[in-house]
C-alpha cells in the first residue's frame, strides 16, 4: 500500500478498504447484520448500526461507547453501513473498548494483531495524515 494514499483517506474509508476480517468474525457479523437490517437493503441506518454493534459485542457496548466509536471514525448522521464496514467497526469497537466479539473458546490471534504497528510512526513520517485516522491507528 502506498502510505501517501492515507493522506486522502477518511477513517471510514480506511476501515472499509483495509481491515481484514477473519472468517469467524465475518460469519458472526453477517448473522447480526442480517438480523438488524430491517428493510433488507443491505445497509444499516445509524440506529440499526448501534443495536447491531451492541449485539455483536455480546451486549457489552454501552450507548455512550457506541457514540464515542462513531464520533472517532467521523460517522456522518445520514450514513448507512454495509456489511464490510459493520464488521470493521465491530472489530475496532472490540479493540477500543476491550470487548470480545466472539466467545473465548473460538480464540486465535487475529490478522490485525500481526500487522507491524511498531514501525508505523517511522513509516508515516513525511505524510500529513489527519488526526482522526491517526487516532484509529493508535487503537490498533
Amino acid at each position: 500500500m502506498d502510505i501517501q494514499l492515507l493522506e486522502r483517506m477518511s477513517p471510514l474509508q480506511y476501515l472499509k478498504s483495509h481491515c481484514i476480517i477473519s472468517n469467524q468474525h465475518m460469519l458472526l457479523c453477517s448473522r447480526v447484520f442480517t438480523k438488524h437490517d430491517k428493510d433488507r437493503d443491505a445497509h444499516l441506518s445509524k440506529e440499526e448500526l448501534k443495536g447491531a454493534l451492541n449485539q455483536a459485542l455480546n451486549g457489552c457496548l454501552s450507548a455512550s461507547q457506541a457514540e464515542d466509536l462513531l464520533e472517532l471514525v467521523q460517522y456522518p448522521p445520514e450514513a448507512r453501513a454495509d456489511l464490510q464496514l459493520f464488521a470493521a467497526l465491530c472489530c475496532l469497537a472490540g479493540r477500543a473498548f476491550s470487548l470480545n466479539i466472539l466467545p473465548a473458546a473460538v480464540g486465535g490471534k487475529e490478522v490485525i494483531e500481526s500487522v507491524d504497528f511498531e514501525a508505523l510512526e517511522w513509516k508515516l513520517r513525511g505524510c500529513s495524515i489527519g488526526p482522526p485516522l491517526r487516532n484509529i491507528f493508535a487503537l490498533l
